[in-house]
């Protein structure tokens, strides 16, 4: 069993103008990491906003769990594990995010048609 807490937090904020942020804070007291992925300007919809968000993901991943392990939460036989649970369930968080982003979208849309006969 891997003894640690890591959270990778994504946050989708359409009134945010900073570009992408991460920030990591240890607490080597209790063994957890956390870094903040701010993907508020990213177009989870096309392919090379997914494509940056999942690399942003999967490298907060490795910073959290190599962290984790230099600290001495884990070793170095665990590191892969976490490096795949943190991305697995950061990466459910993100279709989350990406299916509220596409809905959002989605109710700003305006359809305008035009019949050509009068």
């Amino acid at each position: 069993m891997i003894r640690f807490s890591a959270a990778l937090i994504c946050l989708l904020s359409a009134g945010a103008l900073m570009p992408f942020q991460t920030a990591c804070a240890a607490a080597p007291d209790n063994g957890t990491i956390s870094i903040k992925v701010d993907l508020s300007s990213t177009d989870l919809g096309s392919a090379q906003g997914w494509s940056t968000a999942t690399k942003k993901i999967h490298d907060a991943s490795h910073t959290v769990c190599h962290q984790l392990q230099s600290d001495g939460w884990l070793s170095v036989n665990e590191v892969s594990d976490c490096e795949h649970d943190a991305f697995s369930n950061s990466q459910n968080r993100l279709y989350d995010l990406r299916n509220q982003q596409t809905a959002h979208h989605k109710h700003g849309t305006v359809l305008l048609a035009r019949s050509g006969r009068e």
